[in-house]
């Protein structure tokens, strides 16, 4: 078994340009050492992309031409409903994001294609049960988001022929409330 081991680990350096002698203090437990080295190749070989001529890279989902176009219109349009909402503010982050805040706390973010998604979307902080809720009812609209999904924030896709803006205005009134100072959070009805 150290053998394979041992082999893989070559092996992911030399092919990878991969330094895997971090492995080597797992030697005293073999069978950590051999769930490390599977993550790692598991790892490498979901960044790995077939149509690519051998070299590494993420896949990407093209946005469509629907979805640019309706794009600009959508952001200006959740920009208008997050305005409603008092002392908030709103500044670009990343290739085409926007952080929504209250007094320099994050309750939402529009995001354009994160990390080639292929996905407009609003995200929101929210509860892990509205989470599962929102999910189980239409699981094509709703997603739990990269990073913050654990934290029970919500995804709302824009890019979809239908948003139903009531929904996404409550969302972002939700997680208003759920981020803002209690005084604030009451003039919200």
């Amino acid at each position: 078994m150290h053998r394979l081991l041992d082999f893989l680990a070559r092996l992911l350096t030399v092919t990878c340009h991969l330094d895997v002698t971090s492995l080597d203090r797992f030697d005293s437990c073999p069978y950590f050492k051999l769930w490390a080295t599977a993550k790692i190749v598991l790892k490498l070989t979901s960044l790995y992309d077939k149509t690519n001529s051998g070299g590494m890279m993420v896949s990407h989902v093209t946005l469509s031409a629907n979805q640019l176009s309706n794009s600009d219109s959508r952001r200006e349009q959740l920009i208008e409903i997050c305005e409603t909402l008092p002392e908030i503010t709103y500044e670009p982050t990343g290739d085409g994001h926007f952080v929504f805040r209250i007094r320099k706390k994050n309750f939402a973010y529009y995001l354009f294609d994160h990390h080639g998604d292929g996905v407009i979307s609003f995200c929101c902080k929210s509860s892990l049960s509205e989470q599962r809720r929102l999910i189980r009812s239409d699981a094509e609209t709703f997603f739990v988001p990269a990073y913050l999904g654990s934290k029970g924030w919500v995804g709302i896709r824009l890019d979809l022929d239908e948003v139903d803006w009531e929904i996404v205005t409550e969302l972002a009134r939700r997680a208003y409330q759920a981020t803002a100072p209690r005084k604030l959070a009451a003039l919200i009805d």
